[in-house]
């Protein structure tokens, strides 16, 4: 368990190294097996990285069901179904256009 607390400490170290500016959103993505299959040490991964991203208060961390939801708004807004004169409000459905 050690060397995988390390592990995300080292990679949380480098993203916080990142030039980006404060304040900025990330998401951590699940590590994925090379079978595309999400295991418990790649979840585990997952939540100390965002733990540690969190815990940082430099950039905030958006956690993957909050992510997952903002692409559903993202692709609703693609295919037409959101109010375009409105500002973008999760959860606003207006039907298709006829």
């Amino acid at each position: 368990m050690k060397h995988l607390d390390r592990a995300v400490r080292d990679l949380s170290e480098a993203l916080l190294k990142a030039e980006l500016p404060k304040g900025a959103s990330l998401a951590v993505l699940p590590f994925e097996s090379p079978g595309r299959e999400v295991t418990e040490l790649g979840r585990v991964l997952e939540d100390g990285l965002t733990n540690e991203i969190a815990g940082s208060r430099r950039f905030t961390a958006l956690d993957r069901r909050y992510l997952g939801r903002l692409l559903d708004e993202i692709k609703l807004s693609m295919l037409g179904l959101t109010q375009q004169s409105a500002p973008m409000e999760p959860g606003k459905f207006r039907g298709p256009t006829t």
